[in-house]
């Protein structure tokens, strides 16, 4: 007898490891990629807290999605999922209720506008200027200039912390195209002046810290 949806899905993906499990208008998932997904979410949140925590999972309902509920499951928490659509204050007093230390997202640019609400008008106002978002802009002439500013000050270290652990988590877990749009502008933005990345490394984790290295040796910074 099948106990829970995690049982489900195991014996599916041993008996029909290729048969579609879930889709939706973007991605579809077999039963054994949709199992290897959730274990992979699973094995990071069970290192990064405790069971029978809140995980926020702040992603449109889809493939993905699905593979975080799964995995937070699989790692003894309990998930909540926050719609991008509301407005940000909405999901910063969610966030704040819940007490999460981590949040599944799929899109760095949405984990931003968590920690910097007013950058949002910018976003859309750059969508207007050029008819599309463009990663490297966005981060160098947004999102950047509110972090460097964090640094200067040097104020908010409980913020500065919760940043820079997801930079670490965006250049551990994240595709090649985001780490290297990371790298070319947010680490190379960090290198530009010393005093700077010499108060960001007391936040950087070791992986940003090697990554931010190889992009100053790859402009021909001396490092």
């Amino acid at each position: 007898m099948i106990k829970n949806v995690l049982e489900y899905l195991e014996q599916s993906a041993a008996k029909s490891p290729d048969k579609t499990a879930v889709a939706d208008e973007h991605n579809a998932f077999t039963y054994q990629e949709l199992l290897d997904n959730a274990q992979r979410v699973g094995a990071v949140l069970q290192k990064e807290t405790q069971v029978r925590t809140a995980v926020p999972v702040y992603m449109e309902k889809s493939c993905n999605a699905l593979a975080a509920f799964m995995g937070a499951a699989k790692a003894g928490c309990f998930y909540c999922l926050l719609d991008p659509a509301q407005p940000v204050e909405r999901i910063q007093m969610i966030l704040a209720t819940l007490g999460a230390k981590i949040m599944i997202i799929d899109d760095f640019l949405k984990q931003m506008t968590i920690y910097f609400p007013t950058i949002k008008k910018d976003l859309d106002e750059h969508i207007q200027e050029f008819g599309e978002r463009l990663d490297t802009i966005v981060i160098e002439d947004i999102i950047m200039p509110e972090i460097i500013e964090l640094l200067e000050k040097d104020a908010d270290t409980k913020k500065l912390k919760v940043i820079f652990d997801y930079f670490e988590d965006v250049c551990i877990n994240s595709d090649d195209y985001l780490n290297n749009v990371f790298s070319i502008t947010a680490l190379e933005i960090l290198g530009n002046d010393k005093n700077i990345l010499e108060k960001a490394k007391k936040y950087m984790g070791p992986i940003t810290i090697k990554l931010q290295r190889e992009a100053d040796i790859a402009i021909g910074r001396q490092v």
